[in-house]
């Protein structure tokens, strides 16, 4: 109506066509340049429920500087069948695509072909698409993500390329214009690849990565990955709770450096059982911290490579302080040393005590023998012949009680041989295998050979059992 027109007079025209920036731009250049132009695109007129409509634009100057502006909608024009020009051209724009969802449009955005799949992705039937109009097709959702692409891909004449997700899925779309090489105008192919397990399947190995990552950043253990000379390639952070340093301080450096001189050896030894044979070694040695005194460790190493292939052997290293436990370790064996000690003096306490005992009850036993018998003898002299009987069995009763009794025999010692029971003795008086040796013209290799074989006759196999304190208390 003329009202409804009125409201456009005297105002700017980027006020009235704010949603039609192409309009504006050609619009403009006519201005600047002069010339005019006719050309097609997708308009939408201010109705959220109204479908964009494609209009056949012409742009023309006049005179006094006047621009002229035409527009003819063309939404609903027929389109021809399609041709065996169009087929060539979709075979060669939708070549190998046979799984994709795929659609050529032609230059008023009308459906020529459209295969299978892109009919299930949009939920219509191929039949029914072809000759529509693409926006009328296509679910509401999925134009609003197509509109951009498309408009770009029209008026740029440059192929588009973009990811989404649509009904639960996620694609991958490549909007291209087609030059069909006849009069009418560019086709433009689309094509949707459904990539819906290719991103579940990086997304699981996101979430994989995350969980390893997450389980290597907070282990209390040092997992670090070295080539074959040794080499730092990669650590977690527990390095730096560990030897104090951080894992990119690690990288490129050489282990050997870290290791205690005394103990470069046999890590060496246990790199080259690793490499040249399956299966793990257990390491334990001293590295330097950062502070500068060495930590104990404990190393579980292990070869892996890389595809199965021999010529790009790793090593893994699975690395925890085990300094507490080291110390603790020592600290239990001075102890034991210690209590060994207290063994021995207890045992010679009691060896003493043993020695004072039966020479005080040899030397009372003496003192009553000493004082009763000649008594008894005299008596004899004195009595009947009745009565010396009595005091005669008075003296023999005397005489055993005084008496030290026998010591018993040890049957620990019944295995022993002679040889084996003189080795006990030089023992038991402190002598060592050099002075056996010597004091027996025996060999110390002969000498430790008796004693382990003595070690095993009396059970004493505990290699923290000191044999002298046991013969000790052993009756030779």
């Amino acid at each position: 109506s003329v009202s409804a027109l009125s409201r456009f007079i005297g105002r700017a025209v980027d006020e009235v066509l704010p949603h039609c920036p192409q309009l504006l731009k050609k619009m403009y250049d006519c201005v600047h340049t002069g010339k005019g132009e006719e050309y097609q695109d997708w308009y939408e007129f201010g109705h959220s429920d109204r479908e964009p409509a494609r209009l056949r634009v012409n742009i023309t100057r006049s005179g006094c500087g006047r621009i002229e502006v035409t527009g003819e909608d063309v939404t609903r024009e027929p389109v021809a069948e399609v041709d065996s020009c169009d087929r060539e051209c979709l075979s060669r724009a939708l070549q190998e695509v046979c799984s994709a969802g795929s659609m050529l449009l032609d230059s008023d955005g009308r459906i020529l072909i459209m295969n299978q799949a892109m009919a299930f992705i949009c939920g219509v039937t191929p039949d029914k698409a072809s000759g529509e109009n693409v926006a009328r097709i296509v679910p509401a959702y999925l134009w609003r993500i197509l509109r951009g692409p498309l408009a770009t891909c029209w008026r740029q004449s440059t192929a588009v390329s973009f990811s989404c997700r649509w009904d639960g899925r996620s694609f991958e779309w490549r909007i291209t214009p087609v030059d069909s090489g006849r009069s009418r105008g560019a086709r433009i192919a689309l094509v949707a690849h459904d990539v819906s397990s290719q991103v579940n399947a990086a997304k699981a190995i996101e979430a994989c990565e995350q969980r390893y990552r997450l389980l290597a950043e907070n282990a209390r253990e040092m997992i670090s990955l070295h080539n074959c000379d040794g080499v730092f390639e990669f650590a977690t952070p527990a390095s730096l709770a560990i030897l104090g340093l951080d894992p990119e301080a690690l990288l490129g450096r050489n282990p050997y450096d870290l290791i205690h001189p005394e103990d470069r050896l046999s890590v060496s030894e246990a790199q080259d059982a690793v490499l040249t044979r399956a299966g793990k070694r257990h390491i334990e040695c001293r590295m330097k911290h950062r502070r500068g005194d060495h930590v104990w460790v404990e190393s579980t190493v292990c070869c892996v490579r890389d595809d199965g292939s021999a010529e790009s052997p790793r090593i893994v290293c699975v690395t925890r302080d085990i300094s507490r436990r080291k110390q603790a370790e020592e600290d239990l064996k001075a102890a034991m040393r210690q209590l060994e000690s207290k063994q021995i003096a207890l045992s010679e306490v009691l060896c003493r005590f043993a020695e004072e005992k039966e020479s005080v009850s040899s030397a009372v036993g003496e003192r009553i023998r000493s004082a009763l018998l000649p008594v008894v003898k005299d008596m004899k002299q004195y009595v009947p012949e009745a009565i010396q009987d009595r005091l005669g069995a008075l003296a023999t009763m005397i005489e055993q009680v005084t008496q030290s009794p026998p010591e018993p025999a040890d049957n620990r010692l019944a295995g022993l041989t002679q040889r084996e029971v003189e080795v006990c003795r030089l023992i038991r008086n402190g002598q060592s295998t050099k002075e056996i040796a010597g004091a027996l013209g025996l060999s110390p290799l002969t000498v430790n050979k008796h004693r382990e074989t003595i070690r095993r006759k009396l059970g004493v196999q505990n290699k923290g059992v000191n044999l002298r304190s046991f013969l000790k208390q052993v009756r030779l």
